[in-house]
């Protein structure tokens, strides 16, 4: 899509002049996710056309490697003599510790800093003499007992980890434990690739107290119910419809005491059911609201409230389960980093070429600073990752 967006701006000069005039300034986020066509896209209508840019971007926190995003393209464009370059140096989560050393994990030299009267901030590192099984005991057995000591709730700790499947064995000896989580990777109950899970959740946020601030608001559950059933076409018959039903529902389910089971299979009845009928989109997902409430079944004690469903971690005693990537643009009090293992992070195919294997170190630079006051490593004796060797290096000078 985009590269046809692209050949239809630059072959058509009244699409360009059209743009300029709707759109006089572009503003682009995250500018090291660009790939190679959305950059060109951008150097079409701000230095070939006459709209001007804003660019916010962190080369640094480059981690999609995988859809084609390349750092290479936003330093690029800060060395073009007609633009204005801002290098942004303050970093204001992390403790002071944690930002100084936070350039040993890039092997490259970095001059990030806090602001005045920041914490210092702690970093430990543990050295386990077993498997990825025994770090996920000991993680589970002792760290989260020592942070819960220091006054650390479970829902202010998250741990962090490589791939989904190292998350598998962190749930393992959680559930051992019988202690709560809110996971969000792939392996996680809600699947963030499919529309209509995502669809579901955002409608538990609403009628938890969503609703109360907007948060979502009720326009987007509307546009996302709208886009499940029909696509991009629609009626305004049918949109005028669809919404009623749909207000309807939340609002009765504002009323009503269940959990989260009770509430997927009324969910099921009153609007899955009757939209599968009217349903136009190819792409149907009907499925995952049968497979929600299998997995959420009181019968396998899986079954919730709502408010843990929604994903809310304030006084929930949850604690959070993420991969390195999932935790990008989060935060949390305290930050337990699993299985940096060598034969982990970096994996082989991290090692494949000098490209990924900087990818890697930028993914173990974003995981290493999302804490805000301290920061556990877990690796296994005798197999610690490549990595550590330079963040020890800035631990201990820091």
């Amino acid at each position: 899509m985009p590269l046809i967006a692209f050949k239809m701006i630059k072959e058509n000069i009244w699409i360009r002049q059209a743009l300029e005039a709707r759109f006089p300034i572009l503003f682009v986020d995250e500018y090291q996710d660009l790939g190679h066509v959305l950059h060109e896209l951008v150097q079409l209508l701000c230095f070939d056309g006459k709209i001007r840019l804003f660019a916010v971007g962190d080369a640094d926190q480059s981690i999609y490697g995988f859809t084609g995003a390349n750092p290479e393209l936003l330093k690029s464009l800060t060395e073009r003599n007609n633009v204005q370059n801002i290098q942004l140096k303050f970093n204001y989560r992390s403790g002071t510790k944690i930002v100084k050393a936070s350039s040993g994990a890039l092997d490259e030299v970095r001059e990030y800093k806090s602001p005045d009267g920041t914490p210092e901030g702690e970093i430990i590192f543990n050295s386990v003499n077993g498997d990825l099984e025994k770090q996920a005991s000991f993680i589970v057995n002792n760290l989260l007992v020592q942070l819960n000591s220091q006054g650390y709730k479970n829902e202010q700790i998250a741990i962090l980890y490589r791939a989904a499947w190292l998350g598998d064995k962190i749930v393992e000896v959680l559930e051992q434990k019988k202690l709560t989580y809110h996971r969000t990777d792939t392996n996680a109950l809600i699947k963030r690739s499919s529309k209509l899970a995502r669809f579901i959740e955002n409608c538990t946020k609403w009628i938890t107290g969503g609703w109360k601030l907007a948060d979502p608001p009720f326009n987007k559950l509307a546009k996302q119910a709208l886009s499940i059933v029909y696509g991009n076409h629609y009626t305004q018959s049918e949109e005028q419809s669809l919404t009623l039903q749909l207000i309807q529902f939340l609002q009765k389910s504002i009323t009503f005491q269940e959990t989260t089971n009770e509430w997927l299979i009324r969910f099921r009845k009153e609007l899955v059911d009757p939209w599968t009928i009217i349903c136009r989109n190819n792409l149907q997902e009907w499925y995952i609201c049968s497979e929600l409430i299998q997995h959420t079944s009181p019968d396998i004690e899986k079954d919730m409230s709502l408010d843990l469903f929604s994903g809310k971690t304030e006084g929930s005693g949850r604690l959070t389960l993420t991969t390195f990537h999932s935790s990008k643009g989060r935060e949390f009090d305290a930050v337990i980093i699993y299985g940096v293992n060598n034969d982990v992070i970096p994996s082989w195919r991290d090692k494949k070429t000098p490209q990924t294997l900087k990818e890697a170190r930028r993914l173990f630079y974003v995981a290493v600073t999302r804490p805000k006051s301290i920061l556990h490593i877990v690796y296994q004796y005798g197999n610690d990752s490549e990595f550590l060797k330079n963040f020890i290096g800035e631990v201990e000078h820091s």
